[in-house]
């Protein structure tokens, strides 16, 4: 006969109080809501940021004011400048006179030079070498004609032979005749040669005469020689075949002439230098002591004069004085003006001078200014002003300015989740990181929207301590205290920049404290500041009172702050300054109400789980845990030992300690439905999954997770210690009852079975602390059941689970590296060798356990005849009082 053991389903009852109100369930995490979400939010701080338009049209002119028409914005109005005039006539006399200095005109001139004596020189040698080819020529064919008319000569002088025959003289004489003929000819032949020679020497000499003169007329034009260089010099410099010498001193004469600076009425330039002239060239002024830097033109020419003589007379031998004038004649004739005045640029500079002083000057209204009170007559100027202003807050200027409004603050938003998404991998943990910081941002929004208003509103009765006071009072640093305690400091800073950016859209040209700089910047600076401060402050923030050390905190920075600000902007010290101070002070505190009150609506809203919190649910006298206690006392103490490793293991690879201690302590509350189903809980000798099933064992174990999550839920838990209860188990498989299963099935020779039966339902462990449970899980029960201890046994055990959970796949969710594994092996390692260390074994005591069972009155019998156990006293020193009852 089989005895059924109905399984426990007893639920754990919650107080009245604790169900009176739940939020509903929303999915934050969602990406339809996280879009709508943003929308709204978008939506809700473009409201808020907009300025407000006027609520009046323009006033007839002439008309008592019924009302006080003041400026709905900060802005401007053109008004005729009365000393216009004035301004132009001192503009105009402030400029000086410009010069242009043109400094490569030796260097131009030095090519000029280059060019027209390398061209008279080119021409001269092509004339010599076409007379030289022409006489060479004539050497030739006379030289020929020579030689044969030579050879005809002796052949013919001497007399005829004797002892000739007749026949012999006529031919010997017919020879020499013959000859002479030849001798005729050739004499001919030269008269021929000579003729054409003549002739063509004429030609060339022709043809070089004018060239020569057309090359006189090049020279003249590209020197710009005078009239005084004559054809006498020209032929001087043809004579000496345009040298190359002659053309250095000529260049080296222009070239130091030109390192002064030549003006052409030094007079002129003496009188401007009293009051100054402006080199364009050089971008330098010049006044009347440095007028040694200037030539005249007549005293540069005859500079030029002296520098070529000179460099004449540093010549060997004697000097070719009509050679030395011609080149002199053509220096004093090359110089020129290299510093010369430019009306064109000086009438440039006086027009900028002129356009840069304006026709009309800006008149500046502040937001709120009185334009024209009551009770006063409107003129044509307060009514164009009005005009003015009504126009600048037209439909279409308004429309552009909300839709600049809507694009500014869309972007931020979306480069800021962008940025935050993709710039670190680990700023943002979870979608919903995002609708949260987008509701602080829309909250902080709305608060200082708020605190304007109501400042503006206290400000026109009473203004007694003026208005900066009030703003530097404003609680701008809460919303970024909220970030960097729900979402951590990356995201605080960049919630800080993002806030400093929409409060100074929002406060854009604030002009208050009586200075003369927009008040945007300075209250931006403050609130950037002040935040700053505030996410600083929020370090060890383990309970609610930490909240106030950190708002003191910012009052004092804020102090910090307005003094600096007074030091920027104040000429002299008063008592006013004084309510500024107290304005940063109480800014600073006001943010502590702020954050007590907003604290515990995020985290019922959103399910965040701060630091405070956690402690909160770390204390044992918490529902749940106490329930844990006394229903599973053994499923309690494992969750405290798991938790204690765990913790370890967090701060080793830079987790979360105390989110992984709370939510191990919370990892196993479905067991209090079943405790005696878990070995923890078992008394000795008693497993009631003898008598089951492997398969409803299985279920058994498997629903735990799910009575968990019930119990965590209806004791209104958060999320994130919620996710511990199916994250520590992932999908693990039940192996005991798996292998149980399986052999039993081949046994019967029934079906395979299938293993999706024996895992758990999951998710995997999504986060390094939840994954740090499930390992702490399992080598703290692996290592509480090992016989002995040891340990090289603890850390083998300990490195088989933690390579088993990944082997299995369980940290492929989670953020884990090989590092992060290898420390959490180390951690457990240390954590279980300190709980399970060896402990030494006392000596006996000779008489010891005799002595204690007379004090007892325990006998041999009465124990065989109780069944009672004698404890081992051997370990106990003698002056401890023993365990049980005192005998008297």
């Amino acid at each position: 006969m089989t005895k059924k053991r109905s399984i426990e389903t007893t639920e754990t009852r919650l107080p009245d109080a604790q169900r009176r109100f739940k939020w509903p369930s929303v999915s934050w995490d969602g990406r339809a809501v996280r879009v709508l979400f943003g929308l709204a939010a978008s939506a809700v701080v473009v409201v808020l940021i907009m300025p407000a338009g006027p609520h009046f049209t323009v006033p007839t002119p002439g008309l008592i004011a019924q009302r006080d028409y003041r400026a709905s914005r900060d802005f401007e109005v053109m008004r005729p400048n009365p000393r216009y005039e004035e301004e132009v006539r001192k503009a105009s006399n402030a400029v000086f006179p410009v010069y242009e200095y043109v400094e490569d005109l030796a260097e131009k001139k030095g090519d000029k030079v280059v060019v027209a004596f390398s061209n008279a020189r080119l021409l001269v040698e092509t004339h010599k070498k076409a007379v030289d080819s022409l006489e060479q020529q004539r050497q030739i064919s006379l030289s020929e004609l020579k030689s044969e008319m030579d050879m005809l000569e002796k052949s013919i002088a001497g007399p005829i032979q004797q002892g000739l025959s007749p026949a012999e003289k006529e031919d010997a004489q017919n020879q020499i005749d013959s000859k002479k003929n030849r001798l005729a000819r050739l004499n001919s032949d030269v008269k021929d040669i000579e003729n054409e020679f003549s002739a063509r020497l004429s030609d060339e000499k022709s043809r070089f005469a004018r060239e020569l003169a057309h090359q006189e007329l090049e020279f003249r034009r590209e020197l710009r020689l005078s009239p005084r260089f004559d054809t006498v010099s020209f032929e001087t410099l043809m004579e000496d075949r345009f040298s190359t010498r002659s053309e250095e001193t000529l260049r080296d004469s222009l070239k130091a002439v030109f390192a002064s600076k030549i003006v052409r009425d030094l007079d002129r330039l003496e009188e401007r230098l009293r009051r100054g002239i402006r080199s364009a060239t050089e971008n330098r002024i010049y006044y009347l002591d440095q007028a040694r830097a200037f030539l005249s033109l007549e005293a540069a020419r005859m500079l030029a004069i002296e520098e070529t003589n000179r460099r004449f007379a540093e010549r060997a031998g004697t000097p070719n004085l009509r050679l030395q004038n011609a080149i002199a004649q053509i220096a004093e004739a090359m110089v020129e003006e290299n510093f010369i005045y430019s009306p064109t640029l000086t009438q440039l500079m006086e027009d900028e001078a002129i356009v840069a002083i304006p026709k009309d000057i800006p008149e500046r209204f502040q937001n709120g200014q009185q334009i024209v009170g009551s009770g006063q007559r409107i003129t044509d100027r307060h009514a164009a002003i009005i005009e003015k202003m009504l126009e600048m807050d037209s439909g279409r200027n308004r429309l552009l300015s909300l839709a600049g409004v809507v694009g500014l603050v869309f972007g931020l938003f979306v480069l800021m989740w962008l940025f935050a998404r993709n710039a670190w991998h680990r700023l943002v943990r979870r979608p919903r990181d995002i609708v949260l910081f987008l509701a602080i941002s829309v909250v902080e929004t709305g608060m200082l929207r708020l605190s304007q208003l109501v400042t503006s509103g206290i400000i026109a009765v009473w203004d007694t301590v003026g208005e900066a006071a009030f703003y530097f009072a404003m609680p701008v640093a809460f919303g970024t205290m909220l970030t960097r305690l729900f979402l951590g400091p990356n995201l605080a800073v960049v919630f800080l920049i993002l806030q400093g950016i929409l409060i100074g859209v929002m406060w854009q040209d604030r002009s208050v404290m009586g200075l003369e700089q927009s008040f945007n910047l300075y209250i931006t600076l403050y609130l950037v500041v002040s935040s700053l401060g505030g996410s600083l402050a929020m370090v060890e923030i383990r309970q609610r009172t930490s909240l106030f050390r950190a708002s003191v905190t910012v009052g004092f920075v804020n102090v910090v702050m307005v003094a600096v600000v007074v030091l920027l902007t104040q000429s002299e010290l008063h008592v006013g300054l004084l309510y500024w101070v107290g304005g940063g002070l109480i800014g600073g505190i006001l943010n502590y109400f702020l954050l007590v009150a907003l604290t515990p609506a995020f985290e019922t809203i959103f399910g965040y789980v701060t630091d405070i919190k956690l402690l909160e649910l770390a204390n044992v006298n918490q529902p749940s845990l106490k329930e844990l206690s006394m229903r599973a006392p053994g499923t309690y103490q494992h969750s405290i030992m798991v938790g204690n490793l765990a913790e370890s293991a967090a701060e080793a690879i830079g987790a979360n300690p105390l989110m992984t201690r709370i939510g191990a302590y919370y990892h196993d509350l479905g067991k209090m439905r079943n405790p005696r189903y878990f070995a923890e809980n078992q008394p000795r000798g008693e497993n009631p999954h003898d008598k089951l099933k492997p398969h409803m064992s299985a279920l058994i174990i498997k629903n735990h997770v799910k009575d968990g999550i019930e119990i965590a839920r209806k004791h209104r838990l958060p999320q994130d210690i919620v996710d511990f209860i199916p994250e520590h188990h992932g999908n693990a498989l039940i192996g005991f009852f798996y292998a149980r299963a399986k052999e039993q099935a081949n046994l019967a020779g029934g079906p395979d079975v299938d293993e999706n039966d024996f895992r758990y339902p999951g998710p995997k462990p999504q986060r390094r602390e939840t994954a740090l449970v499930m390992l702490a899980d399992g080598c703290e029960a692996a290592v509480r059941s090992l016989p002995d201890p040891s340990p090289v046994r603890i850390r083998a055990l300990v490195k088989k689970i933690v390579n088993s959970k990944f082997m299995d796949g369980q940290l492929d969710e989670c953020d884990l590296s090989f590092k992060d594994m290898n420390a959490i092996v180390q951690s457990f390692n240390r954590a279980l060798l300190n709980i399970y260390h060896a402990r030494p074994v006392y000596p006996q005591i000779p008489g010891e356990e005799e002595r204690a069972r007379a004090r007892l009155g325990i006998s041999d019998e009465s124990e065989s005849r109780t069944g009672v156990v004698t404890p081992d006293l051997a370990g106990l020193p003698s002056d401890e009082p023993l365990p049980g009852p005192q005998t008297q």
